[in-house]
């Protein structure tokens, strides 16, 4: 009797233990982003995943978090009361409202940075167990906790569902967190986020232009050559329209593959530029779809002034003028640097009046100690500032961007300023003419105020142009010097044309009818013309003091021919 009531106690617990890990058998938690980038508000969530070859019921299990800080402080969830089967090779996503795609189950799940953990339990039993982060109480863990990943990235098994009793060995940081998909693949290329954009960022309408892209290797292994193109798009409200396609190198899992496309855009404006990755058996087609908001030529808020080496004490800021007609409303408009820093101008409406400045600046209150006149028109934004670096590195040739963005994205200018585009010390970066191209450095120099600036003011080099106002041509300067001293070294010249299309001659004659120099050679031109001249002849040489021609000749796309001619005085300098 005693050595059956033996065996059948015996038989029994192992009954209970097989039938507990058959009914929970390969479920595990698969996934979870626990420091969201950005605020954490609603983007937390875990995932579970069926290794298994049955579906499981999740009835009577319990998701808790664990805070690591403390022994034995677990905290429920999510328990399921009823009947809810994954299936084998199934996901299931408990998250918070803003999770996308929407989790199955939605839940608080204050998860914090480690040392944390979150475990799926059953009764008594631990089904399965995930911490990450430096812990001291062996409760949070399963052999060794996980890295703590930096913000925005997630923890994953990898492969998918693999649990070799260590969270150290089972979990991999995934740079792009996958609910409710597999965490690793073996064939899955992807274009990196933020990657499509154009060269120049800011094209001028038929200037020669390179679509750009990048595209990574997320899977485990690398497809043959010909086997992955780049299809390249714009869009706008009439539709899509193909530019052309690129096939891409095969793409190691270390380092991004660049590729590019040659592009003339034709009309000015912002339109949106798409890239398509086109993969055959990619096992992940989510990311193979990049777009960005893409302008040709510059917006109605360009980039007048840059104080990016302020005098001691001072802070940066940066002052930004509406060329427009109409008044421009600034809210969800932000400036970005080249590391691509964002600092938001206001959530609330900032309309910008036409013909009306605005300084940006680091500090607002140190700002109006220094330049009380500016009180009105002077804005703080949230978020870090951009750097405005003073100096190139890393083999660039500018010292840092400023880009100006509305609130799609779209860039309204772009600086990329050098450190050799100011010769005097404790003074800004001055706008010649704000309707030549910001990328020319002949259109800047150093300001030459008693102040060292001028902000919410006139720049106090060159002048406010009105292209198409009258018959002429502009220009910033009747009067040049190019003795190199940073003061009227350059003229800038500008004309507004009627239609797309145009093709111009821009020539610098001297007295007698000789050509001097050619700035613009039967150039296709957009809406407005742009040209800088800095006292060179065709050979590069600094030409004698003297009157000379400037002559613009228009062969307009209808047919119709303009020719406009003007004088410019390169005055005599102090050599040496």
């Amino acid at each position: 009797m005693g050595g059956g009531l033996f065996a059948l106690i015996l038989l029994a617990s192992i009954t209970i233990w097989t039938c507990t890990c058959s009914a929970h058998g390969g479920l595990v938690i698969n996934e979870v982003l626990y420091d969201p980038a950005g605020s954490d508000e609603g983007l937390e969530f875990v995932e579970l995943y069926n290794a298994g070859q049955a579906p499981v019921s999740l009835k009577g299990l319990v998701l808790e978090t664990g805070n690591g800080a403390r022994e034995g402080d677990w905290r429920p969830a999510l328990a399921w009361d009823s009947d809810y089967y994954v299936e084998p090779g199934g996901f299931l996503v408990i998250g918070e409202g803003a999770v996308n795609p929407l989790p199955q189950f939605l839940a608080e799940l204050d998860l914090q940075n480690g040392p944390d953990a979150c475990r799926l339990t059953a009764g008594h039993e631990v089904i399965d167990l995930v911490g990450w982060g430096a812990h001291a109480f062996e409760e949070y863990f399963e052999g060794a906790p996980a890295q703590d990943v930096s913000s925005g990235n997630s923890i994953g098994r990898s492969p998918d569902g693999t649990d070799g009793g260590d969270n150290s060995q089972d979990f991999l940081a995934l740079r792009i967190p996958s609910p409710g998909r597999r965490n690793f693949c073996v064939l899955d290329l992807g274009l990196v986020p933020g990657s499509l954009e154009t060269r120049p960022l800011l094209p001028l309408a038929f200037e020669h232009t390179e679509l750009v892209v990048e595209v990574e290797n997320l899977g485990a292994s690398e497809p043959l050559d010909g086997e992955c193109l780049v299809e390249f798009y714009t869009a706008d409200g009439s539709g899509h329209r193909f530019l052309g396609l690129k096939a891409v190198p095969p793409v190691s899992s270390i380092q991004p593959e660049r590729v590019s496309l040659s592009w003339q855009p034709e009309e000015e404006g912002c339109l949106t530029l798409e890239a398509q990755l086109r993969v055959e058996g990619d096992e992940n087609p989510d990311n193979n779809l990049a777009s960005s908001c893409v302008r040709i030529g510059e917006g109605e808020v360009i980039v007048s002034e840059i104080m990016y080496a302020p005098p001691s004490g001072g802070p940066e800021w940066v002052e930004l003028f509406n060329r427009s007609s109409l008044g421009v409303d600034l809210r969800g408009w932000w400036m970005e640097d080249s590391s691509g820093r964002k600092a938001y101008f206001s959530p609330f409406s900032l309309v910008l009046e036409s013909g009306q400045y605005i300084v940006i600046t680091q500090d607002k209150a140190l700002f109006e100690q220094q330049n009380a006149s500016c009180h009105e028109r002077l804005v703080e934004p949230e978020g870090p500032w951009p750097s405005l670096n003073n100096y190139s590195s890393g083999g660039e040739e500018y010292a840092d961007v400023v880009c100006v963005r509305d609130t799609a994205g779209c860039p309204s200018d772009v600086v990329p300023y050098a450190p050799d585009w100011s010769t005097r010390s404790n003074a800004s970066l001055e706008r010649v003419s704000p309707w030549v191209s910001s990328r020319h450095a002949a259109n800047w120099s150093s300001s030459v105020a008693l102040s060292g600036s001028t902000p919410c003011g006139p720049n106090s080099v060159g002048e406010v142009l009105e292209p198409g106002a009258s018959a002429k041509i502009g220009m910033s300067s009747r009067v040049i010097s190019p003795d190199g001293d940073g003061i009227d070294d350059t003229v800038v010249f500008s004309f507004s044309l009627p239609q797309h299309g145009s093709k111009v001659n821009f020539t610098i004659f001297d007295a007698d009818g000789r050509v001097v120099k050619r700035l613009l050679d039967r150039r296709k031109v957009g809406t407005v013309v742009q040209a800088v001249w800095d006292g060179t002849n065709h050979e590069g040489r600094i030409v004698p003091p003297a009157v000379y021609i400037v002559h613009l000749d228009v062969a307009e796309a209808s047919g119709v021919r303009r020719h406009m001619s003007s004088t410019v005085v390169v005055a005599p300098w102090a050599k040496g």
